[in-house]
């Protein structure tokens, strides 16, 4: 009875996707990262390869992992390199998004423009400009091409979104995902799959409609003043989704794994 309870709660599908995201920015040079993600209700295994062109700082490639079943009550870290593993709270992931200094993990930020925080008040209000492309197909899913670019006195920036408007297996994916999060206590970030000039136009520093659908293609160029060549760049890519039968090996740690213990 017990064996036929537990088949009884396993999951009959679940959804795998992969993403590739692409950035070049100052000082660190290019990096790339591959990520697949494998959800089905309760349950996410999410893993990263990525990789850094500049020698010195090819430390911050890795290729890791983390596996969330809610039945167990905490997430499962990797690293495929060293073959180990980890817990972490659902409590401490919490804190972790709450006071982010907290957080080990390592990372790499940038901005655009001026950090003077005394900067003229009287500067010209950015110009924002926003074209329709038409439908496109990315990857066998059709979507509709968007142009957004936006002028300051510090440079200019633009953007390329494909998105689609009808796209029921990602919103399926993404909503078996906010309810791992919101269990966990974690609700999803707003701008997950939306887009980034639809997170713009929630702030009143950019005119902008937001823009219908789900992203599956962008890109993003930023120049300063009257250069040609960008000063970073980034590129977000949905390779490939598919909904397929649930299978439990995809959530377990392989047994050759060491466990540690970490704070």
């Amino acid at each position: 009875m017990a064996v036929w309870t537990f088949l009884q709660a396993q999951p009959a599908k679940q959804i795998r996707y992969r993403e590739l995201v692409k950035m070049r920015v100052p000082v660190v040079g290019k990096i790339e990262m591959v990520s697949t993600t494998v959800v089905a209700h309760g349950m996410m295994h999410e893993k990263e390869e990525s990789t850094v062109d500049r020698f010195v700082f090819r430390w911050m490639g890795n290729s890791e992992g983390s596996i969330i079943d809610l039945s167990n009550g905490y997430k499962i870290s990797y690293d495929k390199e060293d073959e180990e593993y980890w817990h972490t709270t659902f409590e401490d992931l919490v804190e972790e998004r709450v006071n982010p200094d907290t957080s080990n993990g390592e990372s790499v930020s940038f901005t655009m423009g001026s950090d003077d925080d005394d900067e003229d008040e009287d500067g010209e209000e950015p110009v924002v400009s926003r074209t329709d492309q038409g439908i496109e197909t990315v990857n066998g899913i059709s979507s509709r091409k968007w142009i957004t670019t936006i002028v300051s006195d510090e440079g200019r920036m633009i953007f390329e979104e494909w998105m689609a408007e009808d796209f029921p297996l990602r919103k399926k994916a993404t909503k078996m995902q906010r309810n791992i999060n919101e269990k966990m206590g974690l609700p999803m970030r707003e701008e997950e799959f939306t887009g980034i000039t639809n997170v713009m136009s929630s702030s009143d520093e950019f005119d902008l409609d937001p823009i219908p659908g789900t992203m599956i293609k962008m890109t993003m160029r930023a120049f300063e003043e009257d250069e040609d060549d960008p000063k970073m760049s980034m590129s977000f890519e949905l390779l490939e989704i598919e909904e397929e039968v649930f299978n439990p090996s995809d959530f377990y740690v392989p047994v050759d794994y060491e466990f540690v213990e970490k704070k």
